[in-house]
């Protein structure tokens, strides 16, 4: 296994509440790892760990060797433009058309001229199935478009790794399957490393090529797809099943 990025033994705590508990996790370079797990499990607040938005209590974050809990911020500054990030609601800017979301990680992160930006835009709005609707604002947009633009923009700055946080939350099932093969196609098209962390066992079966379950703040199942469907953990099974009848305790 080529693996990118390494998770050892990850603990964060929010005063006496416990959310990550040791996570262990290896992610392979140029394949999508999916995290799967109930709401509250610790999903959104493991991935925003990846990026260094939180910064764990103990443990560490190797990319290629490099331990990211420990980087000053210059240097995560550079790090950061290697990572993409599709977020949950899209994150776009009501304020800015469709060309200056997709623009604005280049604007702020990159030299190239406005022409070339404009060059890169169109390409990448392209990509996604979003052509000659440049000059629209979010408002305008379905939220399949919404997604869509907002997938442009992770994928802007030709990153290596993007994060995909609850990638089809909000949307019908329909528009869910259009955005899951959109995922799927352009991570294997430009061969980037996937994370994404989702709910749905529809959602994770379409984008994974490694499957990691999280419950209770840690990685209790990590294989293929298949080995996954074909897993005997009681914890498993009952997330397979979508049942409330299991170990895995609600949350509310």
């Amino acid at each position: 296994m080529d693996v990118l990025i390494e998770i050892r033994n990850l603990h964060k705590s929010f005063g006496s509440q416990e959310v990550l508990k040791g996570v262990n996790l290896q992610i392979e370079r140029g394949k999508m790892t999916v995290i799967l797990g109930v709401s509250g499990c610790g999903k959104s607040v493991f991935l925003k760990h990846i990026i260094g938005l939180l910064k764990p209590d103990e443990g560490e974050i190797l990319l290629e060797g490099e331990d990211l809990t420990k980087v000053k911020e210059v240097r995560m500054n550079q790090i950061l433009k290697r990572f993409g990030m599709l977020f949950q609601n899209a994150a776009l800017f009501d304020s800015m058309t469709v060309e200056e979301n997709a623009a604005f990680p280049l604007i702020e992160h990159s030299k190239f001229s406005p022409e070339e930006i404009h060059r890169i835009v169109q390409e990448k709005l392209r990509l996604v199935g979003l052509p000659k609707i440049e000059t629209k604002y979010p408002s305008q947009l379905s939220g399949g478009m919404r997604k869509r633009l907002a997938l442009a923009r992770a994928l802007v700055m030709d990153p290596e790794i993007v994060l995909y946080d609850e990638p089809t939350t909000g949307l019908d099932p329909i528009v869910s399957d259009v955005i899951e093969d959109l995922i799927r196609e352009t991570q294997q098209r430009l061969g980037h490393t996937g994370v994404a962390i989702t709910h749905s066992l529809k959602t994770c079966f379409k984008l994974a090529d490694r499957v990691a379950m999280m419950e209770d703040g840690k990685i209790i199942e990590f294989t293929t797809p298949e080995g996954f469907r074909a897993s005997t953990d009681p914890r498993v099974r009952q997330f397979l099943a979508s049942t409330s009848k299991g170990p895995i305790k609600i949350k509310e």
